[in-house]
């Protein structure tokens, strides 16, 4: 892939990031049933693809950044 291309990747997962983050705050703040799944594992579940995407967001900027 170009550079140009995995900053933009990078910067798209770290959006990704954000918005799963985002709206599982305001979904929990509405207090909407989640079913089945108990809230503390629905947070684990957020917080891992929070960080994730952060992850690899960081590492697709850095293999752009690397190929100037």
């Amino acid at each position: 892939m170009k550079k140009e291309t995995l900053k933009e990747l990078g910067k798209d997962f770290i959006t990704f990031g954000n918005s799963v983050g985002a709206l599982s705050i305001v979904y929990g703040l509405f207090n909407k049933n989640t079913g089945n799944i108990p809230a503390s594992l629905l947070a684990i579940i957020v917080t891992y693809i929070v960080v994730m995407a952060y992850a690899g967001g960081i590492m697709a900027i850095e293999k752009g950044a690397d190929n100037d």
